[in-house]
């Protein structure tokens, strides 16, 4: 795995997958920092294949462990997409289809200020990360 920052493909938790009609799913997944972690700048990238699907629609960080938040420091994480994906230029009635990515964004919990790139302070950190998609 060297050059990544977080195991790839993403591991399931399992007995998490549930489906909302013919194509969309649910799946909790599990990003964690390696031990040779490098956070990057703006944030970890996870694709739509990184996560089993062809298109991500939503993703949500619904838990983590005690070291990525411990009692009293630590940090918060957010699911943010690209907006750029939406295709608000698209012509009327197109629709949207989802997002072939998003970042996993992580702030440090005292100062509110994204983690500097290059830091080592996240590993071992694990985040549940609820994705739907297709």
């Amino acid at each position: 795995m060297a050059g990544h920052v977080i195991q790839t493909p993403l591991p399931k938790v399992q007995g998490s997958k549930f489906f909302l009609g013919p194509d969309l799913q649910g799946e909790t997944l599990l990003v964690s920092s390696l031990t040779t972690d490098n956070y990057p700048t703006g944030g970890y990238v996870i694709t739509a294949a990184a996560c089993g699907l062809k298109m991500v629609q939503q993703a949500f960080v619904v838990g983590g462990n005690a070291t990525a938040y411990p009692a009293n420091t630590g940090w918060y994480a957010f699911t943010v997409f690209p907006e750029t994906q939406l295709g608000l230029t698209a012509s009327p009635g197109s629709g949207f289809t989802g997002y072939s990515q998003f970042l996993l964004k992580v702030y440090v919990a005292s100062t509110g200020v994204e983690v500097a790139s290059n830091s080592s302070s996240l590993v071992g950190c694990i985040w549940q990360v609820l994705v739907l998609g297709y």
